[in-house]
């Protein structure tokens, strides 16, 4: 269970498909499963990861700055347009 939460943490994954890759082949099973665990289903821990991820104030990794358009160069006084 310790994997399927990591799995449902960092990856955006279908709860199915991490049912699966934890061995399941019924979800239902995987769900009950999961809570007695975790104490919690796996949308309400990603949910929770992702509240983490938003009240962070440190950027996440990889991420870019946001940079604005470069301003057009000045061309001088070039008179009217035809």
């Amino acid at each position: 269970m310790t994997w399927a939460a990591q799995l449902v943490e960092h990856y955006n994954l279908p709860i199915k498909e991490v049912a699966d890759q934890c061995g399941y082949d019924d979800v239902s099973n995987f769900y009950r499963d999961f809570r007695k665990v975790h104490e919690m289903t796996p949308q309400d821990l990603r949910a929770r990861q992702l509240d983490l991820l938003v009240q962070s104030e440190e950027p996440l990794r990889g991420a870019t700055e946001i940079v604005s358009a470069p301003k057009p160069a000045y061309l001088g006084n070039v008179g009217p347009l035809p």
